[in-house]
């Protein structure tokens, strides 16, 4: 399963009329990885992603895309939320 199809699962997307954003989103969740990792760019696109890079690349996407339209929307109850998922990130690379 590609990562766009494995994002759309998780988000429970089933149209395509957002692809092009959740791709804009994984492109720059990997860019993310590549550069916290110090790697260079475009390391990802020729070489297989490690599942662990893959998980937090996920995770990074996912959480670009529930957060698009604001910052105090999906988070707005939790305000430690967001913190976490960068953590988590984090750790995962």
């Amino acid at each position: 399963m590609s990562l766009l199809e494995t994002i759309k699962t998780s988000l429970h997307i089933e149209h395509g009329e957002d692809d092009e954003l959740l791709q804009g989103f994984i492109s720059a969740a990997i860019n993310y990885a590549e550069a916290y990792q110090h790697i260079p760019a475009g390391t990802y696109a020729t070489e297989v992603i490690p599942q662990v890079t893959e998980a937090a690349i996920i995770m990074l996407a996912v959480h670009f895309y529930k957060i698009r339209h604001s910052t105090d929307g999906y988070y707005a109850d939790s305000i430690g939320a967001g913190k976490h998922v960068w953590d988590m990130v984090k750790y995962l690379l």
